[in-house]
């Protein structure tokens, strides 16, 4: 009853809106309109339901039982799939946003979510999952850059690609510092139809009929490559455009100053440690050298005065001295 006075409210603002353009939240649009498709499906489903057990009196419970299992099959399906769940995001996308993100959220949501994150191996997981989520794509994998520069299979999920694209991968010298200069995600379903925009690089190990191999997506740190994500095919065939390719790349570039962060803070810790086990180093070996001087001396002088009991009344001490020194130190 109220929708018309909704609608009539909604024109008016835009008339006193002064050429501004107002926008209606994404998740507003998204939720009404699955709350409002749950509604609808569920008063078709009661209609049916009131009409089978008008129509047929001899089976009607067993038919109600089996029809109300099917209607909630029916309502669960689509919440739990991803492939519907992806179809349905490229659908809104499509045809109620003039942009396909809002990005003030998805770098707030990034941003909340890299803060809970304690070590690399949670941070590796993370990246891959971000990105598999942006683009509703079924896997990926990350390759780090070690300290030769040379990248590896940090992390994977549900990376569904052959062990020759993988050692590939783990042997090609062409592929990073093709991505450190275009500085572009590589996507092989556009290569597919534009192969004149890939004429730098050979990709032919992943241009056959059931290859995996979706996108390539560089991350960068201070202009410099860290890592990068191979992305495999998405739940939804679909082809991206120049906004999915900014997105990845901005996210990316989010991504590798969290990795670069986190290298830095175990490069520190690590030095801490060092620098601890260096100052520890250095007492023990003052401490050495001074109980070696004092059993020197007892050698020394042993020759001299081994006739002597209050030599020997000294030395005693000064070995109970030595192994109390080397017991503290043991135990330290």
């Amino acid at each position: 009853m109220i929708t018309p006075f909704l609608a009539i409210t909604a024109t008016r603002l835009k008339l006193n809106s002064d050429g501004q353009d107002l926008t209606t939240p994404r998740k507003t649009i998204f939720y009404t309109t699955i709350l409002f498709g749950c509604g609808v499906y569920l008063i078709l489903m009661s209609f049916a339901g009131f009409y089978i057990k008008r129509a047929n009196t001899e089976w009607g419970e067993t038919a109600q039982a089996v029809f109300i299992f099917l209607a909630l099959l029916l309502l669960v399906v689509p919440f739990t799939s991803g492939k519907i769940r992806a179809l349905v995001k490229v659908y809104f996308s499509k045809h109620f946003f003039h942009y396909s993100y809002d990005y003030r959220e998805e770098w707030l949501k990034i941003s909340k979510a890299l803060a809970k994150l304690e070590s690399l191996e949670e941070l590796k997981g993370f990246i891959i999952n971000t990105l598999t989520d942006l683009v509703e794509s079924t896997g990926g994998g990350l390759w780090l850059k070690n300290d030769q520069g040379r990248f590896f299979l940090a992390a994977e999920q549900n990376l569904r690609l052959t062990a020759q694209e993988i050692d590939y991968l783990h042997n090609v010298g062409d592929l990073p510092l093709y991505l450190a200069n275009k500085q572009w995600v590589i996507d092989f379903f556009e290569l597919s139809h534009a192969p004149e925009v890939y004429d730098d690089i050979d990709l032919s190990p992943w241009c056959y009929e059931d290859s995996q191999v979706w996108l390539i997506v560089p991350l960068f740190h201070l202009n410099k490559l860290e890592a990068f994500v191979v992305l495999t095919q998405a739940r939804v065939p679909r082809k991206l455009n120049w906004e999915d390719h900014d997105l990845l790349k901005t996210v990316g570039m989010q991504l590798a100053n969290a990795l670069a962060l986190n290298r830095a803070s175990e490069e520190l810790a690590n030095n801490r440690q060092f620098e601890t086990y260096h100052r520890l180093s250095a007492f023990l070996v003052h401490d050495l050298k001074n109980l070696v001087a004092q059993i020197s001396l007892i050698v020394r002088n042993a020759e001299k005065h081994k006739h002597n009991p209050d030599f020997f009344d000294d030395t005693i001490d000064t070995l109970n001295n030595v192994v109390k020194k080397c017991t503290i130190s043991w135990n330290s």
